[in-house]
């Protein structure tokens, strides 16, 4: 079974092995496996999904963890099959008949491929949680004698996995709504919007259902990495808060949890975290300038992890398109994507079609940096779409990576032989332009660092094994594939990195591609500047027979050191 906590942190799961699941009619489904970052954005209900265990679980046990299903939905967003994955021990049947009542509940928008809806495939997870804690004593909710003095809050922490957007929303009695993006949402920095007082009415009145002032100031998983969820409200005077580590799983009241929900839906928070349909008339109303670098930068986002809805209606309300935005940044500022970049990672062809039609065509940089991008996503048609709107192949980007290797990381058998036709040079590692010296102060210039960026050494075949597929479609990742094509193309199976490591050391849990590397002639003795060896890595018995297997020596240590 999946753990509670990894299921709260990758809610979607896209199956390597969905097509060979046993569906209920798989000759009549046959589901097209879709990404997590698909089938996430294309769920129409949201939080994840629960259900009460009727007792506390007994020490040690695995009675806290969940079950996972095989979903697949029909081109009109129903969900028309949702099969539990056997686990050891078998759950409760109560218990899956309870998780897949709630799988089937869910509504998606349709998924679609070129233009068309499809019949979509992919997993999810129902989490099992102890019964609620009841409040240790009643605390009375308090009349409110002054809307004015009404103020409800909501913050979210991105958490130590860095998936979660994090952002703060204050409702006022008056119905004024202040939000300030913080990380992984669209718009960043500071929004307003007003709501009709009615609403904040009903969420005073939800807050009184859920008897909040009795609750805990804290529910929190002692191990939990995850994000952070603090509520709070203020009447009279009276402030009470709550702070969310993964709660439910502690046995939090639920109806805590939909008090962030409902402070949310109610803020209106999803037009600046992703964008909805009300994102555009919320910018004009504030107003905000469409036009300046921070919508570029907010483009470059919904390109990404946004509505790419909300992308076309500022592409068409004039916003710039050389905003670049980058996950990894806390300000998601930087060097990494433009819009067009990420819709060409992503594969998204309308998407790409409005920005270069708006210009983007014109601009040399963005339509090679974005080369490099639709070769990463390992996506040919975004790939062949650029060449045909005047993009030039390049050896090499401004951080030093070569195509070759921003197709291998894809995983991507198609888009790895589409660069093989242009770029043969398999054992090629990066080398990072300098960086400029800009200032023209003669002692500053002494003190900047003008050499260049020292490269991870990492070659293709390391590449290709080093990245994960977690937002890659499944339907055309095949790593060992990809492992296979370098191997025949001569990759050098046992060349270093910057830190010594081989391709091999890199293999901790892939039984399939560390047996491609062993019968390649991988060292199964190397040893990394750290005294790392693949035994010392291996992530499983499994691994550890079968380096041993080809001639790994097992090491203490002390001999390590």
């Amino acid at each position: 079974m999946i753990p509670f906590l990894i299921a709260a942190v990758f809610f979607f799961h896209a199956s390597p092995q969905l097509a060979e699941r046993q569906f209920a009619d798989p000759q009549t489904l046959k589901p097209i496996a879709v990404s997590s970052r698909e089938a996430k954005q294309h769920q129409l209900s949201s939080g994840p999904l629960y259900v009460r265990l009727k007792a506390p679980p007994k020490p040690g046990s695995n009675e806290l963890l969940g079950l996972s299903f095989d979903v697949i939905v029909d081109p009109a967003g129903a969900v028309i099959s949702a099969i539990a994955i056997p686990e050891k021990p078998e759950p409760p049947p109560e218990l899956v008949t309870q998780a897949e009542s709630l799988v089937r509940a869910l509504k998606f928008k349709p998924f679609e491929r070129d233009g068309h809806a499809i019949t979509a495939g992919f997993q999810t997870y129902v989490g099992g949680l102890p019964p609620e804690l009841k409040p240790a004593q009643h605390v009375s909710f308090p009349k409110v004698r002054d809307w004015k003095s009404v103020r409800i809050t909501l913050h979210r922490t991105m958490g130590a996995f860095g998936h979660a957007p994090a952002y703060t929303v204050e409702i006022l009695g008056d119905g004024q709504v202040f939000y300030n993006g913080e990380y992984l949402v669209a718009f960043a920095g500071k929004h307003r919007a007003v709501v009709p007082r009615e609403q904040v009415v009903e969420l005073v009145k939800l807050f009184a259902r859920a008897n909040f002032y009795s609750l805990a100031d804290k529910y929190a998983l002692g191990n939990s990495e995850g994000p952070q969820v603090t509520t709070s409200i203020q009447i009279n005077g009276r402030r009470k808060q709550l702070l969310d580590i993964s709660g439910v799983a502690v046995g939090m009241p639920l109806a805590a949890e939909r008090l962030e929900e409902a402070i949310d839906r109610i803020a209106g928070s999803e037009r600046w975290v992703h964008g909805n349909a009300e994102t555009l008339a919320a910018l004009q109303a504030e107003p905000w300038d469409l036009t300046s670098h921070s919508a570029a930068v907010a483009l470059a986002r919904l390109a990404d992890f946004g509505d790419p809805d909300v992308a076309l209606e500022l592409i068409h309300a004039g916003t710039p398109l050389d905003g670049s935005a980058s996950r990894t940044h806390v300000d998601l500022e930087g060097s990494c994507c433009t819009a067009l970049g990420y819709a060409a990672k992503h594969g998204d062809l309308k998407l790409m079609q409005a920005l270069l039609d708006a210009g983007a065509a014109a601009n040399p940089e963005i339509m090679d940096r974005a080369l490099f991008d639709s070769a990463s996503g390992g996506n040919v048609d975004a790939f062949h779409l650029l060449l045909a709107n005047g993009a030039s192949v390049k050896t090499h980007d401004p951080g030093g990576w070569t195509l070759l290797m921003a197709a291998a990381s894809s995983g991507s058998p198609a888009m790895l032989k589409e660069i093989l036709k242009s770029d043969k040079d398999v054992n090629a590692i990066a080398h990072p332009s300098v960086p400029p010296c800009e200032s023209e102060d003669r002692w500053e210039k002494l003190a900047k660092e003008c050499s260049p960026p020292e490269s991870s050494g990492h070659t293709a075949l390391m590449e290709a094994i080093y990245l994960s597929d977690y937002e890659n479609s499944q339907e055309q990742v095949d790593r060992a594939e990809v492992v296979r094509l370098l191997l025949a193309a001569g990759a050098d199976v046992n060349a270093r990195d910057a830190e010594g490591d081989t391709a091999l050391l890199f293999c901790h849990m892939n039984l399939e591609l560390a047996s491609l590397l062993l019968r390649a002639g991988a060292d199964p003795n190397v040893r990394n500047h750290g005294g790392d060896t693949p035994l010392h890595l291996a992530g499983s018995d499994e691994m550890q027979r079968l380096l041993i297997e080809h001639g790994a020596v097992a090491t203490t240590e002390a001999a390590k050191e």
